[in-house]
């Protein structure tokens, strides 16, 4: 049993919906993905991109906010739904062709307060931004399969710290994927030693240039065939195409 599934960080791009619809997934997993935000001119880019990718079949999704409100004015992060939040919100989102049975989300926590350098020089305060997984069970054709997306947090420490408690979550006895922008390397993943059977990843940051490897496909009970990446308009990051077998 085979199906396409793309994990994208959107980066406050525009929706990219043409970019993902022109893969003809049958999962796609997002990052960094606004909902009435003033940086993104208030579109509700979760909607967007659900209602392009409905046309493909993928009519069932949701979207899990990391907080409520703006970016400079964040408040205690809302339920995930399909809609978003009306005041505004960032987070991750699922859109899949196969039923869900299952939506569940985690919250994992935030970074610790700290002084950071700006590109430009300057230095500002970083007060840690709370991240969150989403993960749905799907039945495909008749077979669960667990698919999970996060967005790890820049902190190396913090993100190895979430990336165990996200796979935990995510394994179960049967087939299982955790996607996402991981904010580590390949070695950092590896050391963290999760019991996953394969890890598909690819350089995707910055994408002009790509020389980062931060974005990811781990799982488990499943296999991974051809690994691509492919251009998101607006954003700073390739997507991954991985077709996978259960």
């Amino acid at each position: 049993m085979q199906f396409r599934l793309i994990t994208a960080n959107m980066a406050r791009s525009g929706t990219g919906v043409r970019d993902l619809v022109g893969q003809r997934p049958d999962m796609v997993c997002l990052q960094e993905v606004d909902v009435n935000q003033w940086r993104s001119r208030f579109r509700n880019q979760a909607r967007e991109v659900a209602e392009g990718l409905k046309g493909l079949g993928l009519a069932y999704w949701r979207f899990l906010p990391f907080f409520t409100g703006q970016s400079f004015c964040r408040l205690p992060a809302g339920r995930m739904r399909a809609g978003g939040p009306a005041w505004g919100g960032f987070g991750v989102m699922i859109a899949s062709r196969y039923p869900v049975r299952t939506w569940r989300a985690l919250r994992l926590g935030a970074g610790p307060v700290r002084v950071k350098r700006r590109a430009d020089g300057r230095r500002v305060l970083d007060l840690g931004q709370n991240r969150g997984l989403l993960a749905a069970d799907v039945l495909v054709r008749g077979r669960r399969l667990r698919v999970a997306t996060t967005h790890l947090e820049v902190n190396s420490v913090v993100a190895r710290r979430q990336l165990v408690r996200a796979w935990n979550h995510v394994a179960a006895p049967g087939p299982a994927v955790l996607c996402g922008d991981f904010n580590l390397g390949p070695t950092a993943v590896e050391s963290v030693g999760l019991p996953a059977q394969v890890i598909a990843h690819a350089p995707t940051f910055p994408a002009p240039r790509p020389r980062k490897t931060i974005d990811y496909v781990v799982g488990s009970h499943v296999e991974i065939g051809a690994v691509e990446t492919f251009a998101v308009d607006g954003s700073d990051h390739l997507g991954i195409i991985a077709e996978m077998r259960v």
